[in-house]
């Protein structure tokens, strides 16, 4: 029976933990210290510092031989270095690839990607000398951001300067990546997500989407 070792705790890890028995899959999990309400007694459970230990996770699946790393998200779900060390331990990732993870970790690049794919997209520079010709508010992103976070309005391009270093603070702090681009700022638009899942054989499925806009904190831009 295949082994999958589930890198995730509470609701996330028992939903993976459902479909995974769905497929007869042998369910191993890790849990932190004092983290032990959320397990289940049917399943394999071993103990680790926390969960974003790459050398102990590695460890405990070599040591179990274990063949899938379900990582759910959040935690180490897209971390790239991660999901290259667990195919080079020979190991089955459930997730992106990290090469993918790479690209779309990067909004810049990714809008760039879908542009020669021919999707439209909203017009963006990195460059601070193109938005003497924009007309508007301008939205400052950071590039390796997410989560609403290390993103804010300037009203005009005199006030870029100010903007631009505090995305680029809270960028470094929160993302440890200072690179930032530009949009044209839309008061009116919505942040809606589409869920896509796809498989190594190239079948596609669309299961949703959902209007982020209207999430707290910071999910709302």
């Amino acid at each position: 029976m295949p082994r999958l070792l589930i890198i995730n705790r509470g609701e996330i890890a028992k939903r993976i933990h459902s479909a995974a028995q769905s497929l007869d899959l042998d369910v191993h999990l890790v849990y932190e210290p004092g983290d032990t309400h959320h397990l289940d007694s049917d399943v394999s459970c071993h103990l680790i510092d926390n969960y974003l230990d790459q050398d102990a996770i590695l460890e405990l699946a070599n040591k179990h031989q274990i063949d899938f790393i379900h990582p759910g998200y959040g935690y180490l779900s897209e971390n790239a270095s991660f999901a290259k060390k667990v195919t080079e331990h020979k190991i089955g990732w459930v997730g992106p690839t990290h090469d993918v993870i790479d690209l779309f970790g990067d909004k810049f690049s990714t809008k760039s990607l879908a542009q020669t794919l021919g999707i439209p997209t909203l017009k963006s520079t990195n460059d601070l000398k193109d938005l003497e010709t924009w007309q508007g508010a301008i939205m400052v992103k950071a590039s390796m951001g997410g989560g609403g976070r290390a993103m804010q309005v300037a009203s005009s391009l005199t006030e870029c300067d100010a903007v631009i270093a505090r995305v680029q603070a809270e960028a470094n702090s929160i993302f440890k990546d200072e690179q930032i681009f530009f949009e044209p700022y839309l008061s009116s638009a919505r942040h809606i997500e589409v869920q896509v899942l796809a498989d190594q054989s190239g079948e596609v499925r669309i299961i949703g989407d959902r209007d982020c806009s209207i999430q707290r904190r910071f999910q709302n831009h």
